[in-house]
């Protein structure tokens, strides 16, 4: 009897466990499930001057509230954004590639000119240091 008891409170910590670690693994959107923590490194590279950066889309868009299109965008070439919430995620080098294209930047650019601005203006209105600016404080060690 009392192996039994401690076999079945095993198995449901197990199962509670599991279950709050599963729900930081993803989140639901609109657009379908995502990871929580998203490596951004891109085949296309074939070596990188600095490691890849590891992005945690949880913490961007509960804690600090950014919105799918300030960093999801459409391809049709509009000047404004064409993508909605519940359209499908590409990758970003399905348009964006080693070198810039007419007027579409070629994907390190267009990366760091998307984090980094969206860092820099936390900073300013926040008032902070707080979201990382220099290469080393998002990118790996190499």
């Amino acid at each position: 009897m009392r192996k039994s008891l401690i076999a079945t409170i095993t198995v449901v910590a197990f199962i509670a466990v599991a279950a709050l670690f599963s729900m930081a693994w993803a989140q639901k959107t609109a657009s379908g499930e995502v990871a929580d923590v998203i490596e951004l490194k891109d085949g296309i590279f074939k070596t990188y001057k600095q490691g890849p950066v590891s992005f945690t889309h949880l913490k961007h868009t509960v804690d600090h509230k950014v919105k799918c299109t300030d960093c999801h965008h459409g391809d049709t070439g509009a000047a404004s954004n064409t993508w909605k919430e519940g359209d499908p995620v590409k990758k970003c080098s399905t348009c964006h590639g080693l070198k810039k294209q007419g007027k579409v930047e070629k994907l390190e650019k267009a990366f760091h000119d998307n984090c980094k601005t969206c860092h820099k203006d936390y900073n300013k209105a926040q008032g902070t240091k707080g979201a990382p600016t220099a290469c080393k404080d998002c990118h790996a060690k190499k």
